[in-house]
C-alpha cells in the first residue's frame, strides 16, 4: 500500500520527458502540414503577385503624374508654347478663364466656365504655379489661405484622350476679414449655411435672404436661435463683428447674445436701434459652431465676420 501511494505521488508530479517529446513532434507535423497547404495552394505566390501588380500600378501612376507635371511646367516655367500642333495641347477644348465664385478671408472658390464643360473630362487646379488638386469637379475652393494676400490662380482642363488646355491666369486677393454672413450671402463654404431653431412652440424664426436679413425672431417670454452648420475655426482672429438691428417686441428689450464655445457673450445694447459691435473672442474656443440667441425681442442680423481689427 505504501509503495502504491509513493508511485501515485510520483506519477502526479507533472509531464514526463516522453510526453514532451511527443507533443513537440505533433506540433512539428501540424506546422509542416500548414506550410505544405500554403505552398501547394499558391498563397505565397499569389501574395507576391499581388505585390508586384501593386508596385507596377504605382510605377505607372508615377509616370503619368510626372508626364502631367512636365506638361504643366511647359506652361508655368516661362516657356509656354501655344502652338496647337504640340502633341500635349488639346484642340477640342476652347480657351477659358476660371470664374470667381466666392472670395473670403481664408479661401477663394473658383468655377470652371460653362463653355468647356462638355469638352473636358477633368481639371487640375493650381495656386501660385503649384498643383493643389486633380478633380472631375467643376468647382474648387482654395482653402487655408492668408488674409489680405494676393494669389495667382490657374486651371488646366483635360480632354478625353489626356491632352490639356491651360486657362488664363487670374490674380485675386483674399479679404482682410472672414465673412460668415453678409446681406443674403451665407458663405456656405465656411459656415455650411445657417440653421434656425425655435426652442418654443410659440416662437418664430425666419431667414430672409431676399431682404438681406440673416434671421429675425419674435418671442413671447421664450427664445429662438440660429447657428452655423459647420464649426468655425477662430484661432487666427481676435474679434467677432456683428451688424444688426434691435426692435422692441412686446414692451421688452433684451440683449443679443452669442456663443462660440464657452460662456455666452452678451451685447450691452438694450435700446432700439441699428448697431455695429466688435466682440472680443478671448473667452471663446475654436472649433465650435457660432450660435446667436435672443429673448423677447426682434433681432435682424445683417452682417457677421471675424477680424483682427476692432474698428
Amino acid at each position: 500500500m505504501k509503495k502504491q501511494i509513493i508511485k501515485d505521488r510520483y506519477n502526479n508530479k507533472g509531464i514526463t520527458l516522453i510526453s514532451l517529446v511527443i507533443t513537440v513532434i505533433i506540433l512539428l507535423i501540424l506546422a509542416g502540414i500548414a506550410i505544405s497547404q500554403l505552398t501547394s495552394n499558391g498563397l505565397f505566390g499569389k501574395a507576391q503577385l499581388a505585390k508586384e501588380k501593386w508596385d507596377e500600378a504605382q510605377r505607372n501612376e508615377n509616370i503619368i503624374l510626372e508626364d502631367y507635371e512636365n506638361k504643366i511646367k511647359r506652361y508655368t516655367d516661362g516657356t509656354r508654347n501655344y502652338n496647337e500642333n504640340c502633341d500635349h495641347i488639346s484642340t477640342i477644348i476652347d480657351d477659358f478663364t476660371p470664374e470667381i465664385k466666392e472670395i473670403n478671408g481664408t479661401y477663394i472658390t473658383v468655377k470652371i466656365p460653362d463653355n468647356i464643360l462638355s469638352q473636358a473630362k477633368g481639371y487640375i487646379y493650381l495656386l501660385n504655379n503649384k498643383v493643389l488638386a486633380v478633380s472631375s469637379e467643376i468647382e474648387y475652393s482654395y482653402m487655408n489661405l492668408n488674409i489680405k494676400t494676393e494669389y495667382e490662380i490657374m486651371a488646366i482642363a483635360i480632354d478625353e484622350v489626356g491632352k490639356i488646355k491651360m486657362s488664363s491666369t487670374i490674380n485675386e486677393t483674399t479679404l482682410d476679414k472672414l465673412y460668415l454672413y453678409k446681406e443674403g450671402n451665407e458663405y456656405k463654404t465656411i459656415t455650411g449655411g445657417w440653421t434656425l431653431t425655435n426652442t418654443q412652440t410659440n416662437a418664430r424664426s425666419q431667414k430672409n435672404n431676399d431682404n438681406m436679413q440673416l434671421y429675425y425672431s419674435i418671442t413671447g417670454s421664450t427664445e429662438t436661435a440660429c447657428s452655423t452648420n459647420n464649426i468655425i475655426d477662430i484661432s487666427n482672429f481676435s474679434f467677432l463683428y456683428v451688424r444688426y438691428k434691435k426692435t422692441n417686441a412686446a414692451g421688452q428689450i433684451n440683449d443679443l447674445r452669442f456663443s462660440l464655445g464657452g460662456n455666452w457673450i452678451i451685447s450691452s445694447k438694450t435700446t432700439n436701434g441699428d448697431y455695429e459691435e466688435f466682440f472680443p473672442l478671448t473667452s471663446c474656443s475654436s472649433n465650435n459652431k457660432l450660435i446667436f440667441r435672443n429673448y423677447d425681442s426682434y433681432d435682424y442680423i445683417y452682417e457677421v465676420y471675424l477680424t483682427n481689427e476692432s474698428k
